[in-house]
């Protein structure tokens, strides 16, 4: 199993892409993107990664108390104890939070809205520790 940096997962490939770039502008190394939990369950299971920043709401019919996103978290948390996660969302609220932290209580949260400089911080945090293959 390859060690890769970050895996983003989002439904909206804009997203992804802009990410993408962020991140190879602030850190110079490759994402991989999955547009699907199920893409994403298929991209953790091949491979290892450092980072995956999801979306909470991956699907435009997603359930609000039920999103993929949180069962995608809880899935890494239970499959890949190494991987750090960053939830990226526009729908963050004070129960997604707690939810998150019931799930996995290391994992971040931060706000689409929020500034790239936060998101940037929270991503090169992230990485600190890691070592190409």
């Amino acid at each position: 199993m390859k060690n890769y940096p970050v895996l983003i997962v989002d439904d909206d490939k804009r997203v992804c892409e802009d990410l993408n770039a962020i991140i190879d502008m602030t850190t110079s190394y490759h994402s991989d993107i999955a547009l699907t939990h199920n893409d994403a369950i298929e991209m953790l299971r091949k491979n290892s990664y450092t980072l995956v920043i999801s979306d909470l709401m991956l699907t435009s019919g997603d359930d609000f108390d039920d999103p993929q996103g949180l069962r995608l978290i809880e899935w890494i948390s239970k499959n890949h104890l190494n991987s750090k996660i960053i939830l990226y969302s526009a729908y963050l609220t004070p129960e997604t939070s707690i939810k998150l932290s019931r799930i996995n209580p290391l994992a971040d949260a931060i706000g689409k809205e929020e500034r790239i400089e936060t998101l940037v911080k929270f991503i090169k945090d992230a990485l600190h520790d890691y070592k190409e293959d």
